[in-house]
């Protein structure tokens, strides 16, 4: 949902006053020599002006008022909401009160009606945010999303076997900003957005996770996002410092496979920066158990994000994909065209 913003320019206002007088001479007290008239007469006629044809009385006061009205701004688009276009994801969640479900804990899919649910606990679970605001040039949106609070540890994980096991590759396109609405955690050094993992036991239990199959690691530290795989080291990937200054959305997107992993970021399609990184050779299949919002192994590194949109895609999407998810998703979420 968009609001429309106007600011009055400069008023003016200019006021003129128009007085008219009439001299009637007094009688004459003799009458002069020479010829006059016999009889005089003098009429004094009312001030009137015409209305609709006839003659109407003028008002005792009179008020004339010249404005001149200037309006500036921009003619925007009507923004359609998420559930009224469909993406090129096999499956799709978007932030709504009918896909959250506050009681279970359940985030199921949108789009495409696959057993795939993202799940969470009452220790871990994120927020559901029913009036997420934020502003692009003059145009404000106010939509849904997941909060997820690094404070509280907040994430969610999923079994994404039955659509990814054993697959070489696959594509994850996002839709965040990686602001809480409750405010960031600027001591956690990184934060994990996308890495392997299971479901996460109560608070005090440890976690036990090493991975086996193929796997990838999303994480961001500073102004840069990171990536990691099984086969290859930790290294920065994107830079996205100007993309975290507002609590508008970006798109994030990521392209897995073998030898090479791509990462997108962006605000639209018309910004989109790519980083290409060897990742490693052997073609291991990919792990379908994912955490969203943490990393592998410990809920230290958790992130602050709010989510509105995630998309997950079988196949490895070409860059000109990959920019026509991103303008779905810009086309209602706000950003650039």
């Amino acid at each position: 949902m968009a609001l429309k913003q106007f600011s009055a320019g400069k008023a003016t206002i200019v006021a003129s006053l128009r007085n008219r007088a009439n001299l009637v001479p007094k009688a004459l007290a003799e009458a002069p020599g020479g010829l006059y008239p016999l009889r005089m007469a003098h009429w004094v006629t009312d001030e009137y002006r015409i209305a609709a044809g006839w003659p109407r009385p003028e008002p005792d006061y009179d008020v004339r008022a010249r404005t001149l009205i200037s309006c500036t701004g921009e003619a925007l688009a009507f923004r359609q909401g998420p559930r009224a276009i469909t993406t090129g994801a096999s499956v799709r969640w978007i932030a709504d009160e009918d896909t959250f479900d506050t009681t279970a804990l359940q985030w199921v899919p949108y789009q495409n009606d696959l057993d795939l649910v993202w799940e969470s606990s009452v220790d871990y679970s994120p927020t559901f945010i029913s009036d997420y605001e934020y502003v692009i040039g003059t145009e404000t949106f106010i939509e849904t999303a997941l909060n997820f609070d690094a404070d509280s540890a907040e994430h969610m994980w999923c079994d994404m076997n039955s659509v990814l096991g054993g697959a070489s590759g696959y594509s994850v396109v996002m839709c965040l900003s990686l602001n809480s609405v409750y405010g960031n955690n600027l001591t956690i050094p990184y934060a994990g957005l996308w890495s392997p993992g299971m479901a996460t036991p109560a608070v005090g239990e440890p976690i036990s996770e090493s991975p086996t199959d193929g796997w990838v690691s999303l994480t961001a530290q500073g102004n840069w996002l990171y990536l990691e795989t099984d086969q290859s080291p930790r290294t920065r990937a994107v830079q996205i410092n100007d993309l975290m200054a507002s609590t508008a959305p970006i798109m994030i997107g990521l392209v897995i496979g073998r030898p090479v992993t791509v990462v997108y970021a962006g605000r639209g399609p018309s910004n989109i920066r790519r980083a290409q990184m060897n990742v490693g050779t052997e073609n291991t299949p990919m792990s379908g158990n994912v955490v969203l919002g943490r990393t592998n192994g410990d809920i230290l590194h958790t992130a602050d994000m709010a989510l509105l949109d995630l998309g997950i895609y079988p196949d490895r999407l070409s860059p000109g994909e990959m920019k026509a998810e991103f303008s779905a998703l810009s086309a209602v979420y706000g950003s650039d065209k």
